[in-house]
C-alpha cells in the first residue's frame, strides 16, 4: 500500500493548530511572569532587632582522633566524620 501525504487542508489546519498552540502557552508564560512580579505597594520586610545575633565560635584544631567531640558537639546536626582504623 503506498504511503498517502497529507492533503492541502490537513496542513493548513495542523500549521494552524500549532501556531494556536504556540500562542496560548506564550500568553500563559506571559500572565505568569507578569503575575508573579511582587508589587509595588507591598510593604518593604523588617527585621526583628530583639533577636541577638549568632557569634562566631574560634577556629578549633584537631590533632587526635579522642578530640572528634569537641567539634561535633556544638553542631547543631548530626554528624558524620572519618574514623581512622585498619
Amino acid at each position: 500500500m503506498a504511503d498517502r501525504k497529507p492533503s492541502l487542508p490537513r496542513k493548513i489546519l495542523r500549521k494552524m493548530a500549532m501556531a494556536l498552540a504556540a500562542l496560548m502557552l506564550l500568553g500563559a508564560f506571559y500572565l505568569a511572569v507578569v503575575l508573579g512580579q511582587p508589587q509595588e505597594g507591598d510593604p518593604p520586610v523588617q527585621a526583628d532587632m530583639n533577636q541577638p545575633l549568632l557569634s562566631a565560635s574560634p577556629a578549633v584544631t584537631i590533632t587526635e582522633d579522642s578530640r572528634l567531640g569537641d567539634l561535633t558537639g556544638p553542631f547543631p546536626a548530626p554528624v558524620l566524620y572519618a574514623v581512622s582504623g585498619g
